[in-house]
């Protein structure tokens, strides 16, 4: 698998392995986000709207995921909440490029997910919020560059006036990537899986055409 490292400016390269909370805080409570998603029952649980980008190589059908910069050895998609209004593409779009550097024409969108997934934290500036956790969207993205050669098209030195959110990058499987990722979110991942194969698939199959 390919791994590019970095250490804030960034570049150079790693073993493999996922995922750890973003303990920043939200830009701001958007009507979006503090309208949640409420769920039945005694007690009515909030979501936080959460954009997630799953970039993958249509070649392989391998993604490529993130080294948490606060908790090393966890990986995971680029992700973050969603502003205001902002549509939840443009919200991956812009998560991807802040945590990854990514954007056309080194990815291409290639399709929002109309199903969405939840995972609870239960501690935190989200439950300090009020939130019970985030409600994931999430939008598929091609990359279109050299996979093997990644760190060319990567910066990981955080963009769009964000913090850096990871210290490397590589190339995985959900079946790599589910075991070392934090409990929270590997049910999360699981589904994950399940609702992006059709498209993965068709690209894949695009791909092997041409």
């Amino acid at each position: 698998s390919v791994v590019c490292r970095s250490s804030v400016p960034w570049k150079s390269t790693s073993p493999p392995t996922v995922a750890r909370l973003r303990r920043r805080a939200p830009r701001r409570m958007s009507a979006c986000a503090a309208r949640g998603a409420p769920v039945g029952g005694d007690e009515v649980k909030r979501y936080r709207p959460c954009a997630g980008a799953l970039v993958f190589d249509a070649a392989t059908g391998r993604l490529l995921v993130g080294e948490r910069n606060d908790r090393p050895g966890q990986w995971q998609c680029a992700q973050g909440g969603i502003d205001g209004d902002e549509a939840p593409a443009a919200a991956a779009a812009r998560e991807l490029y802040e945590e990854m550097g990514l954007r056309a024409p080194a990815v291409e969108q290639l399709a929002t997910l109309g199903e969405t997934t939840r995972y609870d934290v239960g501690f935190g500036w989200l439950k300090e919020a009020g939130f019970a956790g985030q409600e994931m969207h999430w939008t598929l993205f091609v990359y279109r560059g050299d996979a093997d050669d990644v760190g060319a098209s990567v910066d990981l030195s955080g963009l769009g006036g964000e913090k850096p959110e990871f210290t490397a990058v590589r190339w995985t499987t959900f079946e790599d990537l589910l075991p070392t990722m934090t409990g929270f979110k590997q049910g999360v991942y699981e589904r994950l899986a399940v609702i992006a194969k059709p498209a993965m698939d068709e690209a894949r199959q695009v791909a092997a055409r041409a």
